[in-house]
């Protein structure tokens, strides 16, 4: 009886020696990534990770955790940033990051790897490796382009095309038909008239997308309008300050697209309105 005893009490501690073994090498136990987060943006890419280190049967002193992230737009992959840290059991978290190269504009998708391997030991078939995956989608947003710039001859012959159909000069609101009757008027020396011209115009460039670095002359136009309304043509100093205004105006109306632009408009042949035509038109 003692005998058979003995033997059934060795059995039940073989079971349970085999039990421990399958524990201690049980996922669970080995080195392994625990906590994972990652972000990815317009800028580049974060990823976060904290470590839980083996502790049986022998410690694990360091870990290493490499990592590949591949920046792609349309499926196509652009940019790629890879590398690896070691981390330790004091210092059990990791935060990698990344920038991208350049400005991004669109669409794109952040794919990524993380790869922790612990050194191999006798109890285990080689290294040991525990992976995490991440796949983050953004949009950035793409520079606004400046669109082309014309001239008070575009805007009268292209009605149908106008930003905005009725504004204010000089205080006083005018509608679409108005202000290309204004467009239309004769100058016959009047300064206020070519001034109206090319404000009409730059506003409706800016309004169409045109860069906005010709308000400030906008507003001194329409501040002028405001003191000598439209058709009062006024003596100098006046009419000097008008003529000076309406030059600002007019270069920055003939500057036509910039390089690339792709807001062009069609043009007919009597759109421009040339500076030396505006000239004769004022000693008409």
């Amino acid at each position: 009886m003692t005998m058979k005893l003995n033997l059934i009490t060795k059995g039940r501690v073989a079971v349970l020696l085999s039990a421990l073994v399958l524990i201690a090498a049980s996922p669970a136990l080995a080195t392994h990534i625990e906590t994972f987060g990652a972000t990815a943006d317009c800028a580049g890419f974060t990823v976060d990770a904290s470590v839980i280190f083996r502790a049986y049967p022998i410690v694990v002193p360091e870990a290493f955790v490499a990592y590949n992230v591949v920046l792609s737009q349309g499926g196509v992959p652009l940019q790629t940033r890879t590398g690896q840290v070691t981390i330790v059991p004091a210092f059990p978290t990791v935060s990698l990051a990344g920038l991208w190269d350049g400005d991004l504009c669109g669409d794109y998708t952040v794919d990524g790897t993380v790869v922790l391997t612990t050194p191999a030991y006798p109890q285990d078939n080689g290294d040991v490796r525990n992976t995490r995956t991440f796949s983050v989608a953004f949009n950035c947003d793409c520079p606004v382009q400046d669109a082309c710039h014309f001239t008070p001859g575009y805007w009268k012959n292209h009605p149908e095309n106008w930003p905005m159909t009725s504004f204010s000069l000089g205080g006083v609101a005018y509608n679409q038909a108005q202000l290309i009757a204004i467009i239309r008027r004769p100058v016959r020396g009047d300064a206020t008239v070519i001034l109206a011209h090319h404000l009409i115009a730059a506003m409706l460039n800016v309004a169409n997308g045109a860069s906005d670095d010709i308000q400030d002359a906008i507003d001194d136009g329409n501040a002028l309008l405001a003191m000598y309304p439209l058709g009062s043509n006024p003596a100098d100093p006046a009419r000097s300050q008008a003529l000076a205004i309406k030059n600002l105006l007019a270069a920055y109306n003939e500057m036509g697209c910039p390089d690339g632009c792709d807001k062009a408009l069609p043009l007919d042949g009597d759109d421009a309105t040339s500076s030396w035509g505006d000239l004769k038109a004022i000693y008409r």
